[in-house]
């Protein structure tokens, strides 16, 4: 199975979540000129059902010698986010399931192509595009959400977890399956808001620990409040971020280790006041990386940018 097809397996795994913004008066010593903080929380009405499309897209060039190899990809997962119930206290309780997932990918090996919603009955399918389209059809993940965007409780349904397990092709995903893995993963787009109301200008930090396959990374983010744009007609929350991966950690076991040369993560999100939910956000990242296998040494570009967008799934 080649790397290309597991690492977008995994990204596309990466879902995002909504929040919601709320202007109050904040009693702290940094204000506007307006005397008037944004509080950003989370806002989830039970029974909504939200359309949410995520787009990843991913160039990686390898250099050894004077061999160079490209490869791209590009996955779209659209998902339904159903909110099923409110408490008192605010934390809702969501199911997401994957309404239509797509992967494409070019390379040396030739193209290939998954579809959940196309089914191929020759017996030649590829086994990893098979299990691949399974594996997102039957994809349920429950996650409960306080009002700030800490995720209090996540998990997978226990029969879909057992099936990946006993599945070799699959097996490697049960850490993006526990609990904490669930968490990180939504942690990775959107993490809790300050308890503070911000200020133009304000930023804050956060880091995730992105698991994959092969290993785990450590990403640093830094956050800053850019105030309200007008963007498409509509009157925004922009906020933006800047990402520096701190670790690849491929364990004791595995031969592979991977040194960051050079590197650039930054992104946008933006928030809609009125509508009480995210529209949109991208972000993109740029590795150079030098990768070490046993005796052997490639240097390699990797590019990924993603994009999601939200909307009201039509009744």
């Amino acid at each position: 199975m080649s790397t290309v097809r597991r690492s977008q397996i995994l990204f596309a795994l990466a879902v995002s979540l909504l929040a919601s913004c709320t202007r109050s008066k904040e009693p702290t010593e940094n204000r506007n000129s307006d005397d008037t903080a944004i509080r950003c929380r989370w806002k989830w009405n039970a029974g909504d059902r939200l359309c949410v499309q995520i787009k990843n897209s991913n160039t990686t060039t390898t250099s050894s010698g004077e061999t160079r190899i490209e490869r791209k990809s590009e996955s779209i997962i659209d998902e339904i986010w159903h909110v099923e119930s409110v408490d008192d206290q605010g934390v809702a309780r969501i199911i997401v399931t994957v309404d239509r997932y797509r992967l494409l990918g070019q390379g040396p090996e030739g193209q290939f192509r998954v579809d959940s919603e196309l089914k191929n009955d020759d017996n030649d399918e590829d086994q990893l595009v098979r299990t691949t389209r399974d594996f997102f059809k039957a994809l349920r993940l429950s996650i409960s959400v306080d009002r700030r965007g800490d995720i209090q409780s996540a998990r997978a349904d226990d029969d879909f977890v057992r099936r990946v397990a006993s599945n070799p092709l699959t097996a490697q995903f049960q850490n993006f399956l526990s609990e904490d893995g669930i968490k990180e993963t939504f942690r990775q787009m959107i993490p809790p808001f300050p308890e503070k109301g911000l200020q133009k200008g304000a930023e804050w930090k956060d880091s995730v620990v992105v698991k994959n396959p092969d290993g785990n990374q450590t990403m640093n983010l830094l956050f800053k409040y850019e105030g309200v744009v007008n963007r498409n007609e509509q009157q925004l929350e922009h906020f933006t971020l800047i990402g520096e991966l701190d670790l690849l950690n491929y364990g004791a076991n595995s031969n592979l280790n991977f040194e960051i040369n050079a590197q650039e993560n930054k992104g946008d999100i933006y928030f809609d006041n009125t509508a009480g939910r995210m529209v949109d956000s991208q972000t993109t990242q740029t590795l150079t990386i030098t990768a070490t296998d046993n005796d052997s040494q490639a240097q390699r570009v990797v590019t990924t940018e993603s994009k999601i967008a939200f909307k009201k799934c039509d009744p």
